[in-house]
């Protein structure tokens, strides 16, 4: 895992910071969690609503997880 400054955690994501950009890493999410999200945020986005941009959406191995 990168070393990131945590900004936020919640029950099934933590968001990090990395320079002007947020991370949200998403562990024991329901399935599409991350993916409906993004979705959302980028339906709010391209209506004008003053939300950041979605760069992407990846899916980590586990074993990659701390």
């Amino acid at each position: 895992m990168l070393d990131l400054e945590i900004v936020e955690r919640g029950a099934t994501t933590t968001i990090y910071r990395d320079g002007n950009k947020a991370v949200k890493l998403y562990v024991n999410a329901p399935p599409n969690e991350a993916e409906n999200e993004a979705d959302r945020q980028l339906f709010a986005f391209n209506a004008g609503l003053p939300v950041p941009a979605v760069i992407g959406v990846r899916r980590l191995d586990k074993k990659m997880l701390p």
